[in-house]
């Protein structure tokens, strides 16, 4: 199963990895529990203290505190809100960054295997519609389109580009101002993304994203940074501002660009 697209048996061989975070989840769900029971987590090994904390989770699930949660989401929260466990491990477990700059380079790589020459906006100052997206992926397709009447038809392809436009984010308070300069990107774009982590979706709420992205046409791709895999979680779609002549400028400006070409 997943959480927020974070495989949550990844999720656990991950939180494994350092028995002292198991340790530190399982305070956050101890209250209640009497010393004995403490101390006997803090001796078992790594597979008895995931148990442990699993069974923890599954008597929480069925409180009325935890009602609404499926005992997974218990051991994900938990290690969301632990304040002991070092960052560096919750980027690890969650697949996290928290420089914008470690995930472009995923996103790039992914983009690139799908054949699409990337650029960075910010160095080469590629504005589209006023705002200037941090990665813009091209790549030459070829249109088929259909000649004559319906007693016959016959089809002829042409050249052209798909652009898309990507923003990557990886704090709450950065995307309400991504929201704004989607509508922007999408000027010149076939399609515009979002890019960001489980870590994120956790902090932020998966369905109040996705109900930011849907209506406007948006789409979202998950990056784990641990694995360094992306995938379109959100499909995109051209925006109502859509413009062929500012496309056009996007592609000029890239091909003639001096930023990063990734």
């Amino acid at each position: 199963m997943e959480i927020a697209y974070l495989d949550f048996e990844e999720f656990k061989r991950r939180l494994s990895r350092n028995p002292e975070d198991l340790d530190r989840v399982f305070r956050t769900l101890a209250t209640g529990i009497d010393e004995a029971a403490k101390a006997k987590f803090r001796a078992g090994n790594i597979d008895e203290k995931l148990n442990m904390l699993i069974r923890r989770a599954k008597e929480l699930s069925v409180i009325p505190q935890y009602r609404e949660y499926r005992w997974q989401d218990i051991v994900v929260e938990a290690t969301r809100k632990s304040k002991d466990i070092p960052f560096s491990h919750i980027e690890d477990i969650f697949g996290h960054r928290r420089d914008e700059a470690d995930l472009y380079r995923v996103v790039a790589r992914y983009f690139k295997r799908e054949a699409y020459d990337v650029y960075s906006g910010d160095k080469g100052r590629i504005s589209i519609g006023g705002s200037i997206p941090e990665l813009i992926a091209i790549k030459e397709v070829r249109r088929r389109r259909e000649v004559g009447r319906w007693f016959w038809k016959k089809f002829r392809f042409r050249k052209g580009f798909k652009v898309i436009s990507v923003d990557v984010k990886t704090a709450p308070l950065q995307l309400e101002r991504f929201y704004h300069q989607a509508t922007d990107y999408q000027e010149g774009s076939d399609e515009v993304y979002l890019a960001t982590t489980s870590w994120l979706m956790l902090q932020e709420g998966k369905e109040k994203i996705l109900s930011k992205l849907k209506p406007i046409g948006v789409g979202l791709i998950h990056v784990d940074a641990t694995t360094g895999n992306c995938e379109v979680r959100l499909g995109a779609r051209r925006g109502k501002t859509f413009s062929k002549r500012e496309k056009g400028k996007v592609i000029d400006l890239c091909i003639k660009s001096r930023g990063i070409r990734y």
